[in-house]
């Protein structure tokens, strides 16, 4: 399915945004768990 002209950058901001959500959340889980990975 073609994806009109008009439609194509918004489309590509989301993905670039929701890339960068799902690496923060990546981080922040990977962060928690080496956490509390040390506290123990």
């Amino acid at each position: 399915m073609a994806i009109p002209v008009e439609y194509s950058e918004p489309q590509e901001k989301y993905f670039q945004k929701k890339f960068e959500v799902e690496n923060l959340v990546v981080s922040l889980s990977q962060l928690h768990y080496f956490h509390n990975g040390t506290t123990i």
